[in-house]
Formats: structure tokens, sequence, C-alpha cells
């Protein structure tokens, strides 16, 4: 969903692909519990890692297949958190940053017709990219599908 070259340019040049894992093994760094309860009842999830080896840097990418009423209960909990929201068109999308104990945390979260992608990394502007990215090869590969 993600080439390791783009990557490389949004995060490091020392980016390496980690690997593909179960939604379930998401953690994040926001206790979000709605989150995880969603991931792992989700028909359809993948979660992708990136980050430069022996160090803290590294980021997440997922997506997953999410109902409407599912999505309004993860809507509703980021917002309690804290995460602030925009609307553009059919997607909504929710985004968090702050000052952690080592670096920025972030987390953007796109919904769109059935579809969940969540990136969780180290700067906003990081998730950010990632995950618009990522929703328009969603797109690409799935043209007859409207989200």
């Amino acid at each position: 969903m993600l080439p390791l070259i783009l990557a490389q340019q949004v995060f490091s040049a020392n980016t390496e692909f980690f690997g593909e894992s179960p939604a379930a093994e998401f953690g994040g760094r926001f206790a979000v519990p709605e989150i995880q309860a969603e991931l792992n009842a989700a028909p359809q999830s993948r979660l992708c890692r990136w980050g430069v080896p022996n160090s803290d840097g590294a980021f997440a990418l997922v997506v997953a297949e999410l109902a409407a009423p599912e999505q309004a209960t993860v809507i509703g909990a980021l917002t309690a958190a804290g995460f602030a929201s925009s609307t553009s068109g059919p997607e909504t999308m929710l985004r968090l940053e702050q000052e952690g104990v080592v670096s920025l945390e972030a987390q953007t979260h796109i919904f769109t017709g059935d579809v969940w992608v969540l990136v969780d990394g180290t700067s906003g502007e990081l998730t950010d990219t990632v995950s618009g990215f990522a929703l328009d090869v969603l797109r690409a590969a799935n043209p007859t599908l409207s989200f």
C-alpha cells in the first residue's frame, strides 16, 4: 500500500519495511480502546509497519473495512479523546498530534464509504501524507467502488 521509496521520502532515507501483521496487533500511540475493538472485529484489515532499524522511529498504516455504525463508534471515541475532525466530500478525517516522551506522536484517521485508513506515527505531516497516499492507492486499485 505504500512503496518503500515513498516511506523513505516522508520519514527517513534509512527507513525499512518491517512487515505486515494482523491488524489485531496494532498498538498505537494513543489509548482509545474502540480502535482496537473495531480492528479486531473488522471483516477485512491490513497492518503494515515501517521504520528505522535500531531506533525508536517507526510508523504504522492500517486499512480496514468498517461499516457506518462502527465508524460512528470510532469517530465518537476519537472526538472524545481530543482528535480534531474535518469533513471534505465523502471523507471524514480525524487527527491528533501531541508531544510524547521521546518525540511527537500523531495519528490520522480517514473514513469514507466502508473504508477506514489509520496511520500512527511521529508527526501529523507524516500521518496525513501516508493516509492520503494509501487512500489514493485503494481508490486506484478499486475503481468500481465508490469511497
